[in-house]
């Protein structure tokens, strides 16, 4: 995963965006991106199906101390665009709308083991 600012022409600066590629820089395509919010920190579940990002409006993340709303979305229903962003939509034609879902306020998100003994599955060493 990671993060570009792809300038449209005839702006100062575009929105942040999250993209994957290949181990070798190869392969970019577009994974989340939303016209008005400034999208960070996607994180790929251990099993490679989801990823959990967070987002904010202000670039500089949210200075006042309360996170950034966050998102969690199946990667293989990737492209998906967000929000009310119709260039978007028309720089990326057959993109999804969705599904994404919106979670509470975060930081940096990251992806914990949640096995238990009850459910037969041991947690890593």
């Amino acid at each position: 995963m990671f993060f570009s600012r792809r300038i449209p022409k005839g702006r100062e600066y575009g929105w942040t965006q999250l993209w994957r590629a290949d181990a070798d820089g190869g392969g970019a395509s577009l994974v989340y991106a939303e016209d008005g919010r400034h999208v960070y920190g996607g994180r790929v579940s251990p099993d490679g199906r989801y990823v959990l990002f967070t987002g904010n409006a202000a670039e500089d993340g949210d200075p006042a101390g309360g996170g950034a709303p966050m998102g969690l979305m199946r990667l293989a229903d990737a492209p998906i665009v967000g929000g009310n962003s119709p260039d978007l939509l028309r720089r990326h034609p057959g993109v999804r709308r969705g599904p994404v879902l919106c979670l509470p306020q975060g930081w940096e998100p990251c992806w914990t083991f949640g096995g238990s003994r009850a459910g037969g599955r041991e947690p890593p060493p």
